[in-house]
This record gives structure tokens, sequence and C-alpha cells, in this order.
């Protein structure tokens, strides 16, 4: 796990870069920015997952695991934007697994909750979340791939 995630810091890295200079935007990004967009993400995931929870509509559509992989990868997008920019490319397996004994006995929701926050950990809370919501780790990588290289499109394609 470990040396796909620091891939995926790389990776990331070059598409903050790409985005940056396809905006035309000379500053960083800061913390607060990318904390904000994550948030986002978060909400959209909570979404994709509203068969779980919308208890008063009779016509909800169950959940589409595909559309939740999809922006469960958008939050890896951003979980790992914050940890590079507050850890560079260090990853702690150690640190993965407290959170995964953290958050042993609880649910997805709560472990959202968490991630949402775009704390320090939020990347090792993405980890733990992919599980909660029944991906493998090794899923969510392919995912997000598939989708870092949806994002290089739709740049060209004046996003």
């Amino acid at each position: 796990m470990k040396e796909k995630i620091i891939e995926m810091l790389h990776i990331q890295e070059a598409l903050d870069k790409s985005f940056m200079e396809y905006m035309g935007r000379t500053k960083p990004l800061t913390i607060e920015e990318v904390r904000k967009a994550l948030f986002d993400e978060c909400g959209e995931v909570n979404h994709a997952m509203k068969a779980e929870w919308c208890y008063w509509k009779k016509s909800q559509k169950p959940v589409d695991r595909d559309e939740l992989k999809e922006e469960l990868a958008d939050v890896y997008h951003f979980a790992l934007t914050l940890h590079r920019l507050r850890c560079d490319f260090k990853f702690e397996e150690s640190s993965y697994l407290h959170y995964k004994n953290f958050f042993e006995n609880r649910d997805w929701f709560e472990t959202l909750q968490y991630v949402s926050d775009g704390g320090i950990s939020s990347l090792y809370r993405t980890i733990v979340l992919t599980e909660k919501l029944g991906f493998t780790f090794d899923e969510m990588y392919e995912a997000y791939i598939a989708k870092n290289k949806v994002n290089y499109e739709r740049m060209k394609e004046g996003y």
C-alpha cells in the first residue's frame, strides 16, 4: 500500500501543477482551499450513499457502487493534496493502522465526517473510509488512476 500511496502523491502533485498552470494561477494552493474542496467531495460521497439513510423517500434509487467509487476517487484527490501539503511524500503505515483501529466500531458516516474535517490525518481516514464503504484499497487505486485521466481530459476540453 505504501508504495502505491507515494506514487499517488506524486501523480497528484503533477495534476495539481497542471491545474495551476491551466488556471493561470501563480500563488500556491492553500490548505484551507483544499479543505473546502475535500469537504464538498465528502458531501458527494454522502449523497451517493443516500439510499442508506434516506428514510422518507420511497423512490430513492439504490446505491450505485460505480458512482460511489468515482466520488470517493475525488475525495482521494483532495486528501492526497492535503497530505502532500502537510507531510510532503511521507506515509506511515502505522498511522493508517492506528486510524483503522480507531474507527473499528464506527460506521461509514462517522468516518466520512472525520475525513471531511480536512485534518492532518485525512488521507489515513480516507483509506479507512474506503474499507467502510466496501471497497479495497487496490480498487480505489485503480479508480483514482482512472479519474486522474478524466481530469486531464477535462483540462484539454476546457473544463
